[in-house]
């Protein structure tokens, strides 16, 4: 995908896990609308609890504001590539 691989080269080798799971928070909430809803929901710190994010990308999941998911995948890849 060439996405993350432009992520990779952007963030260096050593944050592939990090890009990883943060892929994994968005393909769920596309597979899982329920997991979805609380994702953008006020509720969202308790979708989070079963990722292995660092604290800088758990505030930065818990600082999106967004209305839809594709939206939300906007804000944080923006937040990724900044």
């Amino acid at each position: 995908m060439i996405l993350a691989d432009g992520l990779s080269r952007q963030l260096g080798h050593g944050e592939d896990m990090s890009i990883t799971e943060l892929k994994t928070l968005i393909g769920a909430a596309l597979i899982d609308p329920e997991f979805c809803e609380t994702l953008l929901s006020k509720k969202r710190n308790t979708s989070l609890a079963g990722f292995d994010l660092t604290h800088e990308e758990r505030e930065a999941v818990l600082s999106i504001k967004a209305d839809s998911i594709q939206e939300f995948a906007v804000r944080l890849y923006e937040w990724l590539t900044d």
